[in-house]
């Protein structure tokens, strides 16, 4: 446990790290709460507990501790985190959940529907709330994907490359040796996946470096770029899209058909491509090369800034928890400074 800075009330935050890759963002996300939430950051590998073997023990009641408790559950299954032993004797008088694959509400545990064991539970998109509402005891509503956008360093010059691949992609666009072949022979040029680090955050280190040359970044919908993890009929906002236009890159792909899009993205944000012709696609990336210009960067990094940086998430994060943290405030009129 990681204790975080003092100021009135306090908040304790339980992350749960799936294992496997692709969660950095999230795991960045928790980061930030304990850094701005005064109390404990307790981080736990899945892999290293039995869910489903933990059993729902009865509560009397809650101390009136002023002190609340927040479990950041990349999956549904994770809320389960608030039975580890030891966590519901810190007497907390508030607990929280924010679920990040709130698509996944099929799979709600039952330490959300049944007890007295949440007081709120958070979504990350508007869509999923009533699906939940009619599930869980606690009450229900919003709290979007975002991006850590204050803590880029942004300059338009650092921009020398036009065209970016991260994560996962169409059939079309996923063989980078192609892409790169169909990129040069249009005048463009193109970098393949940043490295991966064992360490899932880690890799946030180099997927930064990349996103800050970036002028277009590809990224796709699940509807036209299916994993074996993704929903198969539900689309949503993820990670790979805020850190793009955190970056004040723009998304050459396919959005999401999906309310948190709708809530928060801008026209600018993003140009659709053809998910099924790399040279198809390629020709309109090519015009939009044509066309940039370093005011298209800014423009996108400030609108990340008033959009999409996680410190207006967290914001209602304390306000739920009775927490207030000046150094959130103080970040936060640095980003009304700095997305003028």
């Amino acid at each position: 446990m990681v204790r975080g800075p003092a100021g009135m009330g306090s908040a304790d935050v339980i992350f749960v790290h799936p294992g496997g890759r692709g969660w950095g963002p999230v795991e960045v996300l928790a980061r930030l709460a304990a850094q701005y939430l005064p109390g404990m950051y307790l981080r736990l590998d899945a892999a290293s507990w039995r869910w489903k073997y933990l059993r729902l023990p009865r509560i009397r009641g809650r101390r009136r501790s002023n002190h609340a408790c927040i479990v950041i559950a990349p999956r549904p299954s994770h809320l389960t985190s608030i039975l580890s032993p030891g966590v519901l004797q810190s007497g907390y008088d508030r607990i929280l959940g924010w679920v990040i694959d709130s698509f996944w509400d099929d799979r709600i545990p039952m330490v959300a529907k049944r007890g007295r064991y949440y007081d709120h539970i958070f979504v990350t998109e508007s869509a999923d709330v009533l699906p939940w509402q009619r599930k869980v005891q606690a009450s229900v509503s919003v709290l979007p994907w975002g991006a850590d956008v204050l803590s880029v360093e942004f300059r338009a010059t650092d921009k020398d490359l036009d065209l970016l691949r991260v994560g996962r992609q169409p059939p079309a666009w996923q063989d980078d040796e192609r892409t790169a072949v169909v990129a040069k022979a249009c005048g463009l040029t193109f970098a393949g996946r940043p490295p991966v680090s064992p360490v899932d955050v880690d890799s946030m280190i180099p997927l930064r470096a990349a996103l800050q040359r970036a002028k277009y970044v590809l990224a796709f919908s699940n509807r036209v770029s299916p994993g074996s993890y993704t929903h198969p009929t539900k689309e949503y906002l993820t990670g790979r899209f805020t850190d793009i236009l955190g970056h004040g890159a723009v998304v050459a792909g396919a959005l999401p058909r999906s309310s948190a899009v709708e809530d928060l993205l801008w026209p600018e944000s993003t140009i659709e491509i053809d998910p099924s012709s790399i040279d198809g696609g390629m020709k309109v990336i090519a015009a939009a090369v044509d066309a940039w210009s370093p005011k298209l960067a800014h423009a996108n990094y400030r609108q990340a800034l008033r959009r999409l940086d996680w410190r207006h998430r967290l914001k209602v994060l304390c306000q739920a928890c009775e927490v207030q943290s000046e150094p959130l405030m103080r970040d936060l009129e640095e980003i009304e400074r700095k997305s003028r």
